[in-house]
């Protein structure tokens, strides 16, 4: 930086142009193209101000360049320095914004590689060596403004949220209002299905007790058929111990009358009959 202060302020004011009173800096170009747009146009200027024209003059203004080339040498070759000095200085501002967004430990280790590639011969008087200062990244905690609403607004919001409370409730109950009615759906199934099948079942048990009474009836008929056709009377019934009934049956009068008879006769006309089968048994012999 001194040192471009310097070059400036040693600058003649006529000499220096850096684009800043344009508004500009100039483009860099080559050095011989600068200087032989600078060389002939101080001739030219030289030989405009003077009011001759630059081709008939050309003759007579030979004497004069030898005495303004050196000037105008001197004056591109510290328009060349400085030119140089403020790229450097650019680049050096550049370099050191980009050092700015490095962390400590990326500030050091550049350094320790600008140390190594400008070397000990190029530094010049060694500066002493300072201690790494490792800084603390400092972690700002910004305060986000609280909007403050109206109270309006705020009661609003409390009723809302209380309404949502209430319609979650609700919910909430219709929910399990909902399980319930879904339960009851399944064991009003299950009760229709039980009550089908003990109307089938009750349907069917009378049906086989009807049944039963009819066959009680033809069985009572048949006994009935039985004691007449055997002409037999039932005389008494008794009840054993295990349920059971033991009925005991007489026989009929007219059975016990033809009894005696039969009985009569055997006795009494069986003899005769033997002796008149014997006699007619013979008479054929």
């Amino acid at each position: 930086m001194e040192e471009v202060r310097k070059e400036i302020e040693e600058l003649p004011e006529e000499g220096v142009y850096l684009g800043e009173q344009a508004g500009q800096e100039p483009a860099p170009g080559p050095e011989g193209e600068e200087q032989g747009e600078e060389g002939p146009r101080g001739a030219r200027g030289a030989a405009g101000e003077e009011g001759a024209p630059p081709r008939a003059g050309a003759a007579e203004e030979a004497p004069a360049a030898p005495a303004e080339e050196p000037e105008a040498r001197e004056i591109e070759e510290r328009r060349r320095k400085l030119r140089e000095l403020i790229e450097t200085y650019r680049d050096v501002s550049s370099f050191v914004r980009d050092l700015r967004d490095l962390g400590p430990e990326e500030r050091a280790l550049v350094h320790s590689i600008v140390e190594r590639v400008i070397g000990p011969g190029e530094r010049g008087e060694a500066a002493p060596p300072q201690p790494i200062v490792v800084e603390k990244p400092v972690v700002k905690e910004v305060e986000k403004p609280v909007p403050v609403a109206p109270p309006e607004v705020i009661e609003a919001s409390k009723k809302a949220e209380a309404a949502l409370e209430r319609i979650g409730g609700v919910e909430a109950r219709l929910s399990r209002l909902e399980e319930a009615l879904e339960r009851l759906a399944e064991v009003q199934r299950d009760v229709g299905a039980a009550v089908k099948a003990v109307l089938s079942h009750a349907a069917e048990s009378s049906r086989l007790r009807d049944e039963l009474e009819r066959i009680r009836r033809e069985l009572e008929e048949l006994r009935r058929n039985r004691e007449r056709q055997y002409m037999i009377i039932p005389r008494a019934e008794k009840l054993n111990p295990d349920g059971s009934v033991v009925r005991e049956y007489d026989f009929h009068p007219a059975l016990k009358a033809l009894e005696k008879r039969t009985e009569f006769a055997v006795e009494k006309l069986g003899p005769a009959l033997i002796q008149e089968l014997r006699a007619t048994r013979s008479d054929i012999s």
